[in-house]
């Protein structure tokens, strides 16, 4: 009896330590530390400066009037109201004619023009004549949008180089060199800059030294630009899902299915906004996190809904709206203003949603 009951002791202790170490396992990974940046340096806009794709980190796309700086341009509602035909407003002050064709965003600031061009240059030019300040050759055609922060300029090269050059002369700072090529544009938050790549990985580098912080297994290409405020990281992937990354250590919080993503996701508060080729756009809560199992148990739950067991289908974590138009191709990352989502679709409209309940 005293053998047996040690053995059952040992045995129920045994159980007991294995079930820690599991779930240390899971929710600890000792590869994705906390890692505190040499900077705090972000792509903000202020006055007429436009630092990255859609404008900021959050990829809103869209920021307040009261932000911006009249001194050079009149307020659009006065241009429409008080027509002045001796204006030049709305007139081309300069062209720049690169040798091939310029399919991306260019990234401004008070000082000049940056852009990338499908004849394997980055380009800065004078943002009061257009004039040539310097050029950096790359080695593929390039289409992605650079992003500036500080005296920093950030651009991802199909050659799979992400660099880092100096704004003011176009010398390289820092770089990094990928097995697959970049497609998707930079966002640089708070010392960190953020890109996808096509070897399935998401990296962030300090934003000045260039060391590599973590990098992320998406298990699929990543081909969009990263949505990033202080909490997460969000970003779609071509196997159709959003990946919600928590900022600070990189550990994954929610990944989301969706249809064939074309373009980046947006932020907005504590949504996060997403189109698809398929005609549906979604709004996401990114704050919600999935635990290990709930995503097994939200499949047992759906088939037991097919079978006619539950009533109803299980609500996907984050779920909060979808819009769907399945005669529409939705390609652009929405723009969110005043509590309202835009939405360009290939067919020539544009759709204007309310934020909060996905009406018209």
């Amino acid at each position: 009896m005293k053998r047996a009951k040690k053995k059952s002791y040992v045995i129920r202790g045994s159980l007991a330590a294995a079930v820690l170490i599991i779930f240390g396992l899971i929710f600890w990974n000792p590869g994705n530390q906390n890692f505190e940046p040499t900077t705090r340096l972000s792509t903000q806009f202020s006055n007429i400066e436009w630092n990255m794709y859609q404008g900021g980190p959050a990829l809103s796309g869209s920021r307040p009037l009261n932000q911006l700086d009249f001194l050079d341009f009149c307020l659009i509602s006065d241009c429409i109201s008080n027509p002045n035909p001796d204006s030049d407003f709305g007139e081309i002050t300069w062209p720049y004619q690169a040798n091939g064709a310029i399919s991306s965003s260019p990234a401004v600031t008070a000082e000049a023009v940056y852009v990338t061009t499908e004849d394997r240059r980055i380009l800065a030019v004078e943002i009061e004549t257009g004039n040539p300040i310097w050029e950096y050759p790359a080695e593929a055609p390039t289409d992605t949008s650079p992003a500036v922060a500080g005296d920093m300029l950030y651009v991802a090269l199909r050659e799979g180089k992400f660099v880092a050059l100096d704004r003011n002369n176009g010398t390289v700072v820092w770089d990094f060199q990928s097995s697959e090529p970049f497609f998707p544009s930079p966002s640089i938050h708070n010392g960190i800059a953020y890109i996808g790549s096509g070897d399935k990985n998401f990296y962030a580098f300090d934003v000045l030294t260039g060391e590599q912080i973590r990098e992320y297994d998406a298990g699929s290409r990543i081909a969009n630009t990263a949505a990033v405020n202080e909490d997460v990281v969000a970003f779609t992937t071509q196997d159709n899902a959003v990946h919600i990354v928590d900022a600070l250590n990189g550990d994954l919080r929610l990944d989301y299915p969706i249809g064939s993503p074309y373009t980046a996701p947006a932020m907005d508060g504590k949504l996060l906004f997403v189109a698809d080729l398929d005609g549906v756009v979604r709004a996401i809560d990114w704050t919600k996190i999935q635990y290990p199992m709930e995503k097994i148990a939200r499949r047992v739950r759906m088939t037991m809904f097919l079978w006619g067991v539950e009533d109803t289908p299980p609500a996907m974590k984050g779920f909060v709206w979808k819009f769907r138009n399945p005669r529409e191709v939705f390609q652009n990352t929405p723009t969110i203003a005043k509590g309202m989502v835009y939405v360009p679709s290939l067919n020539g409209r544009i759709y204007k949603l309310s934020a909060t309940t996905g009406d018209i």
